[in-house]
């Protein structure tokens, strides 16, 4: 093995050996940790209950697809920002951003607004709120920590994440239709 390599990987072990000490002693089970499983659990129970049965392939397509965008741990890997609490150890990004809140709100908003006017209005109104109020709110109660990042930033990265992916399953609808 080439021996820069083997010190990445040395140097990778052992940090993910301090993420998982980190975890056990600040992280798990202590309030914060608490109150991340309620937030990842409990948003996927409502949206069972609102999600239109008749459409679900393609609003699961949209919300995963969303899922699989989120370039989260790659900015949290960049050093931009971090996640000091988290709900598990190993991966560095917040399982909520990536796999909970935008993926729900924002599949919710394309099964409900199918007009690309009315989908983009809902969709800006939503990543306004994801950038202004929840990110600020994250930081506010400890979760979320910036280093070389603004909010402003998300505004447009989550708009260029979700709007492509209606454009797409739009197309594909349409395709399956005819």
């Amino acid at each position: 093995m080439d021996p820069l390599h083997q010190r990445i990987l040395e140097t990778r072990l052992h940090l993910t050996q301090l993420e998982i000490e980190n975890w056990q002693t600040n992280s798990f089970l202590h309030w914060h940790w608490w109150g991340l499983i309620i937030v990842f659990t409990l948003p996927w129970f409502l949206w069972w209950r609102l999600v239109r049965k008749d459409e679900l392939p393609w609003i699961i397509s949209y919300a995963l697809s969303l899922a699989l965008l989120m370039v989260d741990l790659a900015l949290v890997n960049l050093g931009l920002y971090a996640y000091p609490h988290r709900i598990q150890p190993i991966w560095s990004g917040l399982v909520i951003g990536d796999i909970t809140l935008p993926p729900i709100v924002f599949s919710l908003i394309y099964q409900s607004r199918r007009d690309w006017k009315g989908y983009l209005l809902y969709s800006v109104i939503a990543v306004a709120v994801f950038s202004f109020i929840g990110e600020p709110m994250l930081e506010w109660v400890g979760l979320y920590e910036l280093y070389h990042w603004s909010f402003l930033y998300s505004f447009p990265m989550y708009l260029a994440m979700n709007i492509p992916i209606k454009l797409v399953l739009d197309r594909m609808k349409k395709a399956s239709q005819q």
